[in-house]
């Protein structure tokens, strides 16, 4: 199949298994790999010392933005994957700081086996939600954080990156406190970024932070729906979940990103066993999955 053929087909398929997924058009040029009825572009990615991103992402990236069609998926991907992990230079075998990753939408599952033959796992999930969907109400204990509250919202989402850590994708660096003191000082003073947080007692115990239109646009390009809002931080401190402070929080966040967009999207680890059945219960359900080889070389 030709590259427009394979395009067409994927679009076609993909756009029928979910609507709120972006037009899916041809990969770039540059870096294509193809085989059959599937193509793919490579890239790589640095995170930037002294960046939120470092955290949030391995310190070196290989990515493949791939497109499948024919009458098989598995063995044509396989194929273009293992062109693709082939020619990965410079890697160093065993560098857990250098993943592969392949981004596919959730309901797109025709070529997975390509993936889980050759080591890969899904780590984290883009979750997508219109408004209007049932939620949490807003509840008591909970308030605007005020740039009083930045050591306190530090703190809390240095459990968030502390908890998620072992779940192989987010990795706590010796200057995640300073990026994240830097990322939630600048938050506090944009206008369309707004914070929670709970207190019991006196004591912060959770907090929630959304990005409204127009400072969730760098998110937009995952779906079709727009304008988008964004979930950006949901932490519950240990010694209090499951006591409604998860659903106090979230009952305010929601409320603020369906007055605000028709839908809006967050992202989690996939393994996580606490914020997967969470954001499912009040409305979110996984958009795009992103699968990772993490040592990219083993």
């Amino acid at each position: 199949m030709d590259v427009d053929a394979i395009v067409a087909e994927h679009a076609a398929r993909v756009a029928a298994l979910d609507p709120l997924l972006p037009e899916q058009a041809a990969p770039r040029e540059s870096g294509r790999i193809a085989h059959g009825g599937a193509v793919g572009a490579a890239s790589y990615q640095e995170s930037p010392e002294g960046t939120a991103m470092r955290t949030w992402f391995p310190a070196r990236r290989h990515r493949l933005d791939v497109r499948v069609a024919g009458q098989d998926p598995v063995d044509d991907l396989g194929r273009v994957l293992d062109r693709w992990l082939a020619g990965l230079a410079p890697v160093t075998p065993g560098d857990l700081d250098c993943a592969a990753e392949v981004e596919l939408p959730s309901r797109d599952t025709a070529a997975l086996p390509a993936l889980i033959r050759r080591g890969f796992v899904p780590v984290s999930v883009t979750a997508v939600r219109r408004a209007g969907r049932p939620a949490a109400v807003p509840g008591p204990g909970v308030r605007a954080c005020t740039p009083d509250d930045l050591a306190a919202m530090v703190a809390l989402n240095m459990e968030v990156v502390e908890y998620d850590a072992q779940f192989g994708k987010i990795t706590p660096r010796a200057d995640t406190r300073e990026a994240l003191t830097n990322s939630l000082r600048h938050g506090l003073s944009a206008p369309t970024t707004l914070s929670w947080l709970a207190e019991r007692d006196g004591a912060a115990v959770g907090l929630a932070t959304v990005q409204l239109p127009p400072s969730a646009e760098w998110v937009q390009g995952c779906t079709s729906v727009s304008p988008v809002g964004y979930l950006e931080t949901m932490s519950v401190t240990e010694g209090v979940r499951g006591s409604g402070v998860g659903g106090a929080l979230v009952g305010h966040a929601l409320a603020a990103l369906d007055a605000a967009a028709p839908v809006s999207v967050l992202h989690h680890a996939l393994p996580n066993p606490r914020s997967t059945p969470f954001w499912y219960r009040h409305g979110y359900r996984p958009l795009w999955t992103m699968w990772s080889r993490r040592p990219a070389i083993a």
